[in-house]
């Protein structure tokens, strides 16, 4: 019931107590979650995750239905969204940017995306717009999109980034796909 299991030094940053009970490596190692959480362990909530993918929630009459991402959309962590129509079309497109490259050593950097534009269909579901079209290349952390009106009439879609440059970009033709 524990598909991931903390290093000691997670967990005592997390929970500093538990820092006098297991106070070498050696004795948390052969600990059993029941051990380390006493019987609080028999009264946890469990929860089991079903769906990991990325995607949109359709509310249908207070219903929701999940529409999962293209697979390349799978690929990175996603971190904002910029909601706009790219291609002129009337629909509500996504511009996805993510990556994370500063996070625990365990898990290691999340760094597959440069962006990617989603384009959407039209009944829930997306497409991904070749990258030569969309324009975006950003394969730094990103913190979050603004869209800019500039003074030309233009869009420019800013991109702050948590380890690299502000990046902008220039809406100058439609992305198609």
């Amino acid at each position: 019931k524990t598909p991931y299991d903390p290093t000691r030094d997670q967990l005592m940053e997390q929970i500093p107590s538990l820092k006098k009970k297991f106070n070498s490596y050696a004795a948390y190692a052969s600990a059993t979650p029941e051990d380390i959480l006493g019987s609080k362990y028999r009264e946890a909530y469990y929860l089991e995750v079903t769906e990991s993918r990325s995607g949109v929630a359709l509310n249908e009459g207070g219903k929701f239905r999940f529409c999962p991402f293209p697979f390349r959309a799978q690929w990175s962590s996603i971190n904002d969204f910029l909601v706009a129509d790219l291609n002129g079309d009337g629909r509500s497109d996504l511009l996805a940017g993510g990556n994370k490259v500063f996070q625990e050593a365990t898990f290691g950097p999340v760094d597959a995306s440069a962006g990617l534009v989603l384009l959407n269909v039209g009944d829930g579901s997306f497409e991904v717009a070749p990258p030569h079209r969309a324009g975006i290349d950003n394969p730094y952390s990103l913190s979050q999109f603004i869209k800019l009106q500039l003074p030309d009439f233009c869009d420019a879609i800013v991109c702050f980034n948590a380890n690299g440059p502000l990046k902008a970009y220039k809406k100058t033709v439609s992305i198609v796909p």
